[in-house]
């Protein structure tokens, strides 16, 4: 239904099915934007890559440690 003031659009009503309908196409489009702007410059000449060590150094190869009794669940 669309909202009119002196023959001007102000407005749109939908009701809830529609609007959360519509919320779960944005956040679904917004998530194929936010996969595709890495992988789009991946695809790009020139572009510099880098490893996991070159980036974090030797702890990249370390085995983690994990510490049962840090408060973590």
């Amino acid at each position: 239904m669309y909202d009119l003031k002196r023959e001007k659009f102000t407005g749109v009503m939908l009701t809830q099915k529609q609007y959360e309908s519509l919320n779960r196409k944005t956040e679904e489009l917004y998530d194929q934007l936010a996969d595709w702007i890495p992988e789009n410059r991946l695809l790009m000449e020139n572009v510099s890559t880098f490893s996991d060590v070159e980036v974090r150094g030797t702890i990249a190869t370390e085995y983690p440690v994990i510490d049962v009794e840090d408060g973590w669940e």
